[in-house]
């Protein structure tokens, strides 16, 4: 994948062209790596894909963005309840989710990287703390082991995620619980051509955003050799009118026709038929995917890998 037809899908949206030009895209994906593109390797037992280089961005550059709850964040909620511990969440942007789980009986240490938003945390009362991924057992001290560790939409970006997991192996004991959120690698978005879309997926499923696009089958087995067993895995239902209401937004955005009601509805309509037609609610997933693992220290064997370019 060109790196510039990356730039080019970043620079495109009218949220981001505010932030990043796309010489600017450029320039940190090729920070450590001078390179004119990113090749995908793909897996051919896990099916997990994965950057190079794996570059992604600083606390410095990246993108102000609200994710919002969930089904990542939902379904772990409704998992956590009747539960109690110490509850440590691993890039917690404001710390709703802390909030969340505090108001389940648990309690709760966030970490997150951006200034602002561990600003804004503090300000609402929550335990925040600004650290990356290089300072995660620095920053809790004696505040570890923890009951639950969590972290939604950030496995994706790792650029050493064994390195990641080792430091959390310190974290946690036997028996504490893992809650991972990610994009789903089956979504509809990416089965069809429209203007976020770069290669086989979206532009921001690529370097500087993310650096890995994982699977449940990759998970468990990555999981597995850090010491992890994974106990419940799924992925969101697909739902036609969000399906349909997200692909329209994604056109209509950058065309400038998104606020015209009309156009809006005729195009929804259009995106519901064609999901139909092409079999969609049958074939493809919503956006996240959640699992679930518990600590049991045990480290599998690592298979040989197997990638090939895609």
């Amino acid at each position: 994948m060109p790196i510039a037809a990356l730039a080019g899908g970043w620079s495109a949206q009218p949220n981001v062209a505010e932030r990043f030009s796309a010489e600017q895209v450029l320039d940190h994906v090729r920070t450590d790596v001078r390179a004119e593109v990113v090749e995908v390797l793909r897996c051919a037992r896990c099916g997990m894909e994965h950057m190079v280089p794996m570059r992604t961005w600083a606390a410095d550059h990246y993108p102000v963005q609200s994710h919002g709850f969930g089904f990542d964040h939902d379904i772990a909620l409704a998992r956590l309840r009747g539960g109690s511990g110490m509850l440590l969440e691993i890039g917690c942007a404001e710390g709703d989710f802390l909030a969340a789980a505090v108001a389940l009986g648990y309690r709760a240490i966030g970490l997150d990287f951006a200034p602002a938003s561990v600003a804004a945390a503090r300000a609402a009362g929550r335990d925040v703390r600004d650290a990356g991924m290089h300072r995660l057992t620095e920053a809790v001290g004696a505040d570890a082991p923890f009951d639950v560790i969590a972290m939604f939409q950030i496995i994706e970006h790792l650029e050493t995620p064994d390195t990641t997991f080792d430091d959390l192996a310190r974290m946690a004991r036997p028996g504490t619980r893992l809650l991972i959120g990610c994009p789903a690698p089956r979504r509809f978005a990416r089965a069809y051509p429209h203007p976020e879309r770069v290669g086989r997926s979206e532009f921001w499923d690529h370097p500087p955003q993310h650096t890995m696009r994982w699977t449940p089958a990759a998970l468990r087995a990555f999981l597995a050799r850090h010491g992890w067993a994974v106990t419940h895995v799924a992925e969101e239902p697909f739902s036609l009118v969000g399906a349909a209401a997200s692909l329209t937004s994604s056109c209509g955005i950058p065309a400038g026709w998104y606020r015209r009601p009309g156009r809006r509805r005729l195009e929804t309509l259009g995106w519901m038929a064609r999901l139909v037609l092409t079999g969609a609610p049958w074939r493809y997933s919503g956006v996240r995917l959640y699992a679930e693992a518990v600590r049991t220290g045990a480290i599998a064997a690592s298979a040989s890998p197997s990638p090939s370019a895609v």
